[in-house]
């Protein structure tokens, strides 16, 4: 899907399964004084999506979206996070 709806598609390494963790699941995102760990752990992620070289990142979950932006404003990437639902509906725009 994700071919079809971008035009410089870079899968993150390692990825499904053996993907590291955006710092959102298990409900973190919604205790306070789990946040300095998460940021701290989440360089791991960061590390990752850095290597991709890409400005938008993409997923499919909530929490993912909500804690990769976590990380984009702590490490002050130059990145932005999408859903694939907003890459979808774009190409059909398009």
């Amino acid at each position: 899907m994700l071919n079809r709806v971008c035009t410089d598609f870079r899968e993150m390494h390692p990825n499904r399964t053996e993907n590291y963790c955006c710092t959102g699941g298990g409900g973190l995102l919604s205790v306070a004084e789990y946040r300095p760990l998460r940021l701290e752990v989440g360089k791991i992620k960061v590390d990752q999506l850095k290597a991709t070289g890409a400005t938008v990142v993409c997923t499919m979950c909530h929490n993912c979206v909500d804690g990769l932006n976590d990380l984009i404003r702590h490490y002050q990437l130059n990145m932005r996070v999408v859903q694939v639902l907003d890459l979808v509906a774009n190409a059909l725009v398009i």
